[in-house]
């Protein structure tokens, strides 16, 4: 049965061990099954440590419910989803005011001296649009222009901890 992160947060006590028993980013992880005591709590996660009196450890953090897994016995933690652009965001893109011909004499003069009034309107309509994140990072979801996709802190992409409650 799933439960929420409330439930994780409310539910983990000091004193409780945790085994980290898969770590597919980091198959080395020098705690991969090895039993560590929660030694502290915060609001956005636990602090471990093999010593079960100490104060200090290392971090487990809750980054958001959507990326955190819980259902009573076992904690997985996941990385931000990446997804490829939807067609209406390749859209958006491909209508923006510093791509339309219409402009390329307009960014030709401002690349010739040193001005960015077509920054602030290519701001401005990714802002009216509600894809800010199309233009500059920040938020919860951000362009790689790279390879064209969006890296989303609201989509769960692949495992990155699972630990067992003991």
């Amino acid at each position: 049965m799933n439960k929420t992160l409330a439930d994780l947060k409310r539910d983990l006590q000091i004193g409780d061990s945790l085994t980290l028993i898969e770590a597919p980013t980091m198959p080395n992880h020098k705690y991969l099954n090895l039993k560590r005591y929660i030694v502290r709590k915060q609001g956005n996660g636990v602090y471990l440590n093999i010593d079960k009196e100490a104060k200090t450890g290392s971090f487990l953090e809750f980054i958001n419910a959507k990326l955190t897994a819980y259902d009573g016995k076992t904690i997985e933690t996941y990385r931000h989803g990446v997804r490829p652009i939807t067609e209406d965001e390749a859209r958006i893109m491909a209508n923006a005011p510093t791509r339309r011909p219409e402009n390329a004499e307009k960014i030709k003069l401002e690349i010739m001296s040193d001005t960015n009034g077509s920054w602030y309107l290519d701001k401005k309509y990714y802002s009216e649009l509600g894809c800010s994140y199309l233009f500059e990072s920040g938020g919860t979801r951000h362009f790689n222009y790279h390879d064209k996709t969006i890296t989303d802190q609201q989509l769960k992409g692949e495992l990155e901890l699972k630990y067992l409650i003991k």
